[in-house]
């Protein structure tokens, strides 16, 4: 019985946090996104994967000093107000079609979604092996690290296109 309520209980908190960086992402990502035009396709990639970063220290100090379970919607919120993944898709697209001949953008668009959805697959599973085999602290710690680590990657790759004065104000 009591692994019943565990199981419910987990199922809406994860419904709720769904519903939490679902909503924010919903309201800014599309504004997130376009920004790419004004200050360039990196920084903006940057802030929405430092919006991930943000969610999993977060989700990290409420493991740590064992805080309310809403203090986790705080993180998935802020995540979402940095774009989310919607905005991070729509900018690493734009960056990849600033890059490449129009010709390859097919099969790089299709790489880069076998990317994600290995990840999406490869991730999950290798978080379960290290929650098995360590602790849920460590698994938190990892996704963090890698969440940082990837931010300090999308600021190491070169910028896309230069973006200028007259290049903002003629619409191109």
């Amino acid at each position: 019985e009591k692994d019943k309520d565990v199981i419910a209980s987990t199922a809406q908190w994860n419904g709720v946090l769904v519903t939490a960086l679902g909503l924010t992402s919903c309201i800014t990502s599309g504004t997130v996104a376009a920004l790419t035009d004004r200050y360039g396709r990196r920084l903006i990639l940057g802030l929405a994967a430092f919006g991930q970063t943000i969610n999993a220290v977060v989700v990290l100090l409420c493991l740590v000093y064992n805080l309310s379970p809403y203090y986790f919607v705080i993180g998935y919120a802020l995540n979402g107000l940095t774009g989310g993944y919607p905005a991070f898709l729509a900018c690493a697209f734009a960056y990849i079609a600033d890059l490449s001949a129009k010709q390859d953008r097919p099969v790089l668009f299709g790489g880069g979604e076998s990317m994600l959805f290995l990840g999406g697959v490869l991730g999950p599973v290798a978080i379960g092996y290290i929650v098995k085999s360590f602790h849920h602290y460590v698994a938190v710690c990892v996704l963090a690290c890698t969440s940082a680590v990837l931010v300090l990657y999308i600021y190491l790759i070169p910028k896309s296109r230069q973006i200028t004065k007259s290049t903002q104000s003629n619409g191109n």
